[in-house]
């Protein structure tokens, strides 16, 4: 091997390990960016939220609806996906313009209308996401 080949490896060597060091580095500044998904930012105290669904997702990172609230829209962030199926709540099952009764915690900041829901009650349907948290 020539100390030319010598000198491009170590180069390509070198150039990987920075490449991971900087994807690292970009993943623990993005860290707090998505900390939001978690529990941290709502309340400890809980809070119910009786309102007509304007919107609904049902997809990744969690599902979401929107609720009118005496005509203030709140946010209804829900489980993800996953944890939606396994509690028998699927495409179809809900639908805008029915009344939900949103069970959780609401946004430390009240700024924002929006509440993590540990379960929804819809047409008599009791949806339980966090059942080890609600009481």
């Amino acid at each position: 091997m020539t100390l030319e080949h010598t000198r491009s490896a170590w180069n390509a060597v070198q150039l990987s390990r920075r490449s991971l060091l900087l994807s690292t580095a970009a993943a623990l500044v993005a860290g707090p960016a998505t900390a939001h998904h978690g529990w941290r930012w709502a309340e400890d105290g809980q809070f119910e939220l009786t309102g007509v669904i304007t919107e609904i997702y049902l997809g990744p990172p969690h599902g979401l609806l929107d609720v009118d609230a005496e005509g203030t829209v709140w946010r209804v962030e829900l489980g993800p996906p996953s944890r939606l199926r396994s509690v028998g709540l699927e495409e179809g099952r809900i639908a805008t313009g029915q009344e939900v009764v949103a069970s959780g915690h609401r946004s430390r900041d009240h700024s924002e209308n929006r509440m993590k829901a540990e379960r929804i009650t819809v047409q008599g349907i009791v949806y339980d996401f966090y059942p080890e948290r609600s009481g």
